[in-house]
């Protein structure tokens, strides 16, 4: 299940707020987008989302600038 919704930053740029869990047909999409970001925890975070190993109670958190993707994810 996925919850998305709007938010803006203290500077009005509108970002995309995606609470995805691995059911969510975007799971396999940002995995890989999230592969590609340059800090370290990108790719171990990437990994485990593309290999099944989230517990059934975990979720990824991704915000999205609009229109170019800054990714910033927590699991």
């Amino acid at each position: 299940m996925r919850y998305t919704w709007n938010k803006y930053d203290k500077r009005g740029i509108n970002m995309q707020e995606y609470v995805l869990d691995q059911t969510d047909d975007l799971w396999q999409s940002f995995a890989h987008q999230i592969a590609k970001v340059s800090w370290n925890a990108g790719a171990f975070l990437a990994k485990r989302m593309l290999n099944d190993q989230f517990s059934d109670w975990e979720r990824v958190i991704v915000l999205r600038r609009r229109p170019i993707s800054r990714l910033l994810c927590g699991g």
